[in-house]
């Protein structure tokens, strides 16, 4: 059942369901009044709850234990299995809007004792059981390197959404990959089975936990599955409609740290062209350096500004969020000599705001063929997190330097290098680093990226997926997401794309905010009828309360009334 795990990572950050390489939109540092009122429509009524009732006690459920042959027993895929699991806590709780449920903790056992000399960890789970249920479950995915769940995560709000699943009826569950420790925190990775748990094993492990202890509390299992995420939730999302697409019904990926690789290679990347000059095997600590590439943080946000004042009005609205993003792109080049020459850039700083804008090529290909990162809105009103200081810090530091540096160095040293006294800036160039290093990367990207059109499965089980991509995502590239998606329509072609999935890209949203909609039921309507809801959906916008109509790749909001907070004075706009 083990198979043998070449394996790999590295050190430290902040959170990628919050990971940062912290652009935040501009809307962050420049305030402006919107005249006119719009109340945001209502949200979609929940659907019909299914009289389904809890017939399981708090007592009925202590300690029940589910066997390791009930979970994921045919799922040829996975390398290391279970030693079954078993609830440890149930409490009765209650709330305003369903009543009575019962909460559970519990753990699924692993394989191993021990990998690479490292104690393996259960997978911790939670889980929340409505007394009334809907015969539906929604699993809720992690951020970052996860390492923890809670209450919160499983009582409160779905991704992007006001909603609260377990107020609509679903049975609600979330794990912790397989680890205890911070959301920026690696070091499990040096455990295989731990890293490969976090990779992607956990997903069904917990899946199956679930039917188990639902046929124990309902007497019934699922009638549907669903997985919904942000970031390193939207990855574990894909991976749930390709990886193991026969057991899910629908998935809701927003902001997916699907090319999570190409990702990290990015935080190395950039951070080896900001820290320029730095002697890797000199003196950890030298405050008298400066990278020849870096841009202190005044100046990035004044750069940011002066693009935002360039192209706000590309869409009519001149409300402090670039819209336009086609039009804005389109003139980058030109712009970004411009800068340079307005904010007095050396030719490394210039190169910094080029990989931010454009990314980068690699030499080699990772998992299914990609080697390119294509960058962020870096340009167009997106604010580089460039740290606060020019030289970087053993292990890389969180604020002084890089945000998309830290998760780098997290994740070189744990997972992809698997050696703590790994220096991300060891390599003279990441486009193409020592074939050691190649190696390590393509064995990471095969098991952790979840980026490829591998859908059949869940087509056929009739699964249906929704994407949202924030365009000023300050993590995960959507450009970057943009080509995962155009490869899609490449390898499955259009329609067939069309009738599973549906891919939705959003101005003035960042990695973990800027508006909500109701992802859920227009998820739960289109899996249940089949058909997707044929209506505008609106982002009501953090802050002003303001709405935007969604807009479908390759679509853009154009104002064209005279109230900039109504989503009826936009029109959803074909690409220039």
């Amino acid at each position: 059942m083990k198979k043998k795990v070449f394996l790999l990572l590295t050190s430290f950050a902040l959170i990628i369901g919050l990971s940062f390489f912290t652009f935040s939109c501009i809307d962050d540092i420049v305030t402006k009044t919107e005249s006119g009122g719009h109340t945001p429509p209502p949200p979609a009524p929940p659907p019909v709850i299914s009289d389904i009732k809890l017939q399981a006690t708090v007592e009925d459920l202590k300690n029940f234990e589910v066997p390791a042959s009930a979970i994921a027993p045919n799922v040829a895929i996975l390398q290391y299995g279970t030693r079954g699991a078993i609830i440890t806590n149930v409490t009765e709780q209650s709330n305003a809007v369903i009543g009575r449920y019962i909460e559970i903790t519990g753990q699924i056992k692993p394989q191993t004792d021990t990998s690479n000399g490292r104690t393996t960890e259960n997978i911790r789970f939670m889980a929340a059981l409505p007394e009334t249920w809907n015969g539906k479950a929604v699993q809720l995915g992690g951020s970052g390197f996860s390492g923890s769940v809670s209450s919160s995560n499983i009582t409160g709000t779905a991704p992007l959404s006001v909603q609260r699943p377990l107020d609509m009826g679903f049975l609600v569950y979330m794990d912790n990959s397989g680890h205890q420790g911070a959301v920026n925190d690696a070091r499990f990775a040096l455990n295989n089975e731990m890293l490969l748990n976090w990779a992607h094993e956990h997903i069904i492990k917990s899946r199956d936990t679930i039917v188990a202890i639902a046929k124990k509390a309902y007497d019934a299992e699922p009638r549907l599955h669903y997985y919904l995420g942000n970031s390193t939730g939207g990855r574990e999302a894909l991976s749930a409609a390709t990886r193991y697409g026969e057991y899910f019904d629908g998935v809701v990926s927003v902001n997916p740290a699907a090319n999570f690789i190409l990702l990290r290679l990015w935080g190395a990347i950039v951070s080896s062209n900001v820290y320029k000059g730095w002697n890797v095997n000199g003196p950890i600590t030298d405050g008298s350096f400066t990278g020849a590439g870096f841009i202190d943080d005044d100046t990035v946000r004044n750069i940011a500004r002066a693009c935002v004042t360039k192209f706000d009005r590309l869409d009519n609205a001149g409300d402090s969020v670039v819209s336009n993003i086609w039009a804005a792109r389109a003139q980058s080049a030109a712009w970004m000599d411009q800068i340079a020459v307005d904010f007095s850039l050396s030719a490394d700083q210039k190169e910094t705001l080029n990989i931010c804008e454009n990314g980068y090529v690699l030499e080699y290909n990772l998992k299914n063929g990609f080697n390119k990162y294509p960058g962020y809105a870096a340009m167009q009103g997106t604010i580089m997190n460039l740290g606060s200081s020019g030289w970087p810090r053993e292990p890389v530091a969180a604020d002084l330097n890089v945000a998309q540096g830290l998760w780098a160095d997290q994740a070189f040293k744990y997972i992809i290098m698997q050696d703590p006294a790994y220096r991300l800036l060891s390599q003279p160039d990441y486009r193409n680093p020592s074939p050691n290093v190649i190696q390590r990367l393509q064995w990471a990207s095969e098991n952790i990226d979840s980026n490829g059109p591998d859908f059949d499965k869940f087509i056929q089980r009739g699964g249906k997926a929704i994407i949202s991509q924030g365009w000023h995502d300050d993590t995960v590239s959507p450009f970057a997401t943009i080509q995962m998606y155009e490869n899609y329509v490449k390898v499955l072609g259009q329609s067939r794309v069309d009738s599973f999935l549906k891919f939705y890209l959003t101005p003035g949203m960042t990695h973990s905010g800027g508006g909500t909609w109701d992802c859920l039921s227009a998820l739960d309507e289109w899996v249940e009828t089949g058909v997707f809801p044929n209506k505008t959906f609106y982002l009501t916008r953090s802050g002003t309360n303001g709405t935007r109509p969604m807009c479908q790749y390759p679509m853009w909001p154009e104002f064209i009334g005279s109230n900039i907070r109504d989503g009826a004075d936009y029109r959803i706009a074909p690409k220039p």
